[in-house]
């Protein structure tokens, strides 16, 4: 009975690393469409306190959301695209704070 509950536990922590992977790539999907109307409010006029507030309503916000909850199952490669995200808003001018995501390894 033990060893049913054991690969129990196994295939609902796969599927939650799954979930979240399939989740973070659409949010970073979504992410890549705000930057070009980011681009879009740049040709409109608007000033750089006004894109960061923007970014961070729309974009840094969905990111940060649901990062305590899904942060310690993403895979190196997402955090990495994450904070390439982050490190290009910056580039670009929409934030003016460069944000960083970092998770240690959980112990068992």
């Amino acid at each position: 009975m033990e060893g049913c509950f054991s690969e129990l536990n196994t295939i609902v922590s796969e599927a939650v690393i799954l979930y979240s992977s399939i989740l973070y790539s659409s949010l970073l999907s979504t992410c890549n469409q705000h930057f070009y109307l980011l681009k879009q409010l740049i040709y409109q006029g608007l000033s750089l306190s006004q894109l960061h507030v923007i970014f961070n309503a729309l974009t840094a916000s969905q990111l940060l959301y649901a990062l305590p909850v899904w942060g310690g199952c993403l895979s190196a490669e997402l955090m990495n695209k994450i904070n390439g995200l982050f490190r290009k808003a910056c580039k670009y001018g929409y934030t003016t704070e460069l944000l960083v995501v970092r998770f240690a390894p959980k112990r068992r």
